[in-house]
């Protein structure tokens, strides 16, 4: 299937458009801000291409998350758990190990 010359998010309600602002404001995961904020900017009439630009990603990636948001709204923004258990150390710790590594 052939993607679609233009392609935008459409958020479809003020509290969806809310939602989205926190999660560009406050959410503690970097890509989980830059997705909302690319939704907020693409529901503004900002194209793909631009998004890429602000963004520093790829075609792909912009177009993804555009297509993810409009397919399930905001949480299909979140990443998925990760499989694993939880770390062992914590930061500073791991921090004193890879000086001992290096």
């Amino acid at each position: 299937m052939a993607r679609p010359a233009v392609l935008f998010a459409e958020i479809n309600s003020e509290q969806q458009r809310d939602r989205l602002i926190e999660l560009w404001k406050q959410h503690p995961n970097h890509y989980t801000r830059m997705r909302g904020h690319a939704i907020i900017l693409s529901d503004a009439g900002y194209k793909v291409s631009q998004l890429v630009d602000i963004f520093g990603v790829d075609r792909d990636t912009a177009a993804s998350w555009i297509s993810r948001f409009n397919e399930g709204g905001v949480d299909a923004l979140f990443d998925d758990d990760r499989p694993g258990g939880p770390r062992k150390l914590v930061e500073q710790e791991q921090r004193i190990l890879e000086d001992l590594l290096r």
